[in-house]
């Protein structure tokens, strides 16, 4: 890993950076609606927060609070499924 650089806290993902992302580096994410753009960004900034003590911003321009919260809340759910179904299943 470089020396200034910084795991995302997302396992594929740092897996495909390899060294990380700089911690200098602007990130901009994009793509087309209802590709997971803002849920990318929200686990990005929480794991951030949460295992190594960084600071984020998340900057949407077309997305209420509300819909972020429920779409956020809905993934959550989906995830604690899938799970649950994978233990049931082994």
């Amino acid at each position: 890993m470089l020396a200034d650089a910084i795991e995302t806290g997302i396992t594929s993902l740092d897996d495909l950076l390899i060294d990380g992302i700089p911690r200098t580096n602007v990130i901009l994410v994009e793509g087309g609606t209802g590709s997971g753009k803002t849920l990318f960004g929200l686990e990005f900034i929480y794991r951030g927060a949460t295992q190594f003590n960084e600071p984020g911003i998340i900057v949407g321009f077309e997305v209420s609070l509300d819909k972020v919260i429920r779409d956020a809340a809905m993934n959550l759910v989906i995830g604690i499924i899938k799970t649950v179904k994978n233990l049931a299943d082994n």
